[in-house]
């Protein structure tokens, strides 16, 4: 019963559908309005039909993914599509199976001014075209409080030297349940820009309204002298609200012009170095400065600076005099973020061995620098330092020993008589008897007869 009663049912709908006109051919783009804000959505609802390729065993089958589109790709000069959605009413007209199908897009403009809507192809249908007026700023009646998102732009300096740092702050503002959301970040071709650690959320008042907020912030080094501009920061997102209602989220802020001054004239350094606080320091010098050869002193340079990058940091210059070896490590870079922005560290370390007694004279480290809080040029400075040099008591006794041992040497080189130099025979007249010495050669052969001579003697006596 139930069954021929779906059945009839059936029938009955598509009985209907076939008194129903065709409009095949016609497709029809309207915007919800023709005139908004910047920060705005717009709707744009676009109908048309097609014929399809159906017969009523498909009809509980149909995948509506299959019907085609309109060219809905052409308003992206002039817009961007956040959402997309599409109805479709299928029935039968002479016969043939007919979709009329409704799109229903949410645009936001780019830009300001006269925008376009082109005209949209579906099939062999085209729209006509649509202007729309896009106006700066917000309504009139829709102050902070009232919006359901904004973003606030802030900078910490209204100018600054080419190279210095600019911390710039991001703070994005909505009401309602966030499900998705794009915050854009800022660029710029003549800046290098690097974030400041991890974005922060918390929850704020304004006005009597509670928001919640996602804070960024950056630290900008122009490169180039002239005003800064940077591109309009922009937030798309959804939200629900407290009834349940999805709405769309669209919001953009532009900062202040800034502008970047130039090195100035007066700045003496080679390397330009703006900076909040700049530090020059040293490490593991003796207190007495009193060494020995041979001893092995490392020593730590230390540059750490305020508002610049590591790279930005230049290498130490650290000659040393004669009589001091050098042995350089790697350079070490290093960046924290702070309250402040960057804090930049280099450190230089060096293995210093002396090997030559007397005073050596490390020179003096000087490091000029910008002051931005004071606008003045500083110097950051590591005094000379003179190092008492001494013999090593080891290097001492080792020069003692050669000495003796080359008197030594000296005394007994006619012990052994060099090739093609014969030693001299006995009483025969040399510098070694002339000198009161006895030839040890001579001397060793009279003891030999005098053994022999005993030894026979002794054989004599006992019968041998």
């Amino acid at each position: 019963m139930v069954k021929r009663l779906i059945t009839q049912t059936i029938w009955l709908v598509v009985l209907m559908a076939l008194w129903l006109p065709a409009h095949a051919g016609e497709l029809a783009a309207v915007p919800d309005r023709t005139s908004l804000y910047e920060g705005d959505v717009l709707t744009l609802t676009v109908k048309g039909s097609t014929e399809i390729d159906l017969d009523l065993s498909d009809i509980f089958n149909f995948d509506v993914s299959s019907l085609p589109s309109p060219d809905i790709e052409k308003v992206s000069p002039d817009f961007d599509i956040l959402s997309r959605n599409q109805l479709h009413n299928i029935h039968a007209v002479n016969g043939n199976m007919v979709g009329e199908i409704t799109w229903t897009y949410e645009l936001a403009p780019k830009s300001t001014g006269e925008l376009t809507i082109p005209a949209l192809t579906f099939k062999d249908s085209v729209s006509k075209p649509v202007t729309i007026e896009v106006k700066k700023g917000n309504p009139p009646d829709q102050a902070d409080t009232n919006r359901d998102s904004f973003i606030e732009l802030t900078a910490d300096k209204s100018d600054v030297y080419v190279q210095e740092q600019l911390i710039l702050t991001v703070r994005l503002f909505f009401r309602g349940n966030l499900i998705r959301g794009e915050l854009s970040e800022p660029e710029h071709p003549n800046a290098i820009i690097e974030p400041l650690g991890k974005q922060r959320e918390f929850s704020s008042d304004r006005d009597g309204v509670r928001y919640r907020v996602v804070e960024r912030r950056y630290a900008l080094f122009p490169q180039k002298p002239g005003p800064l501009n940077l591109p309009t920061i922009r937030f798309e997102g959804q939200a629900r609200d407290t009834n349940g209602s999805l709405k769309f989220l669209r919001d953009s802020e532009a900062l202040f012009e800034v502008p970047v001054k130039p090195i100035p004239a007066q700045f003496s350094g080679s390397t330009w170095l703006p900076a909040t606080n700049l530090t020059l320091a040293e490490a593991g010098m003796p207190p007495t400065l009193n060494l020995k050869t041979g001893d092995n002193l490392t020593r730590t340079l230390s540059l750490q600076a305020t508002g610049l990058p590591s790279e930005a940091l230049p290498p130490l210059p650290e000659n040393v005099p004669d009589g001091l070896r050098s042995y350089p490590e790697e350079p070490k870079r290093d960046t924290s973020v702070g309250a402040d922005g960057l804090t930049s560290t280099l450190t230089q370390t060096r293995a210093l061995v002396p090997v030559k007694a007397g005073k050596l004279t490390l020179p003096a480290i000087r490091i000029p620098w910008w002051d931005t809080d004071s606008d003045s040029e500083k110097v950051a400075v590591i005094p000379a330092q003179t190092l008492n040099v001494a013999l090593a008591e080891s290097a001492t006794e080792s020069a003692t020993e050669s000495a003796t041992e080359s008197a030594i040497e000296g005394a007994t080189a006619p012990a052994t008589a060099p090739l093609g130099n014969p030693a001299t025979p006995p009483g025969t007249d040399s510098n070694a008897s002339a000198s009161g010495t006895r030839n040890p050669v001579n001397s060793s052969r009279f003891w030999q007869w005098v053994s022999l001579t005993l030894a026979g003697i002794w054989g004599l006596e006992y019968g041998f």
